[in-house]
């Protein structure tokens, strides 16, 4: 069992060995080492920092955007009541404009129907003076004066005209 015992000079070089290469590690990269981890552990920490103030500044233009957002849809909204009632009211403008039209175009074909009517009225009164007149030289036998003429023939279709409102 010469494998497990400790041999004192072996132990001794070991230590030696291992300060040396201590040494000679801290003065190769030692100061350099411990100073690039104090740079990493900055870095991540400036880094942490920043994405942290990424993230608030992401935070607020997000809720700035839903404001916005937000007043856009309120403004559509508006917008889109506004055009409904202006429609609407055009509309209405419309129908009135066309009820008005309507009653002229009415009021004028019966103004235009009461004067063919007038205007018939009297050419059949002309004609049937004209038949009155006829008929009453064949009667009479001889012609009568245009005055004489004129007053029995109103009276004669004031006649005609009485018997056909009686009936």
């Amino acid at each position: 069992m010469d494998f497990l015992s400790v041999k004192p000079g072996l132990v001794f070089w070991s230590i030696v060995n291992f300060l040396f290469f201590l040494a000679a590690l801290y003065l190769i990269g030692g100061k350099n080492f411990i100073k690039n981890i104090l740079q990493r552990e900055e870095f991540i920490k400036d880094s942490i920092e920043e994405a942290e103030r990424a993230q608030l500044k992401a935070k607020n233009i997000n809720s700035e955007n839903e404001t916005k957002l937000r007043e856009t849809y309120k403004t559509v909204d508006e917008m889109l009541q506004k055009g409904k009632q202006q429609a609407e009211a055009q509309a209405h403008i419309i129908i009135k404009e066309a009820e008005k039209n309507k009653n002229i175009i009415l009021r004028q074909a019966n103004e235009e129907i009461e004067r063919n009517k007038i205007a018939a009225i009297k050419e059949i009164r002309s004609e049937v003076a004209d038949l009155v007149i006829e008929a009453t030289e064949k009667v009479l036998g001889d012609k009568l004066t245009t005055e004489k003429d004129a007053e029995i023939i109103e009276n004669y279709i004031k006649e005609l005209a009485n018997k056909g409102q009686e009936q």
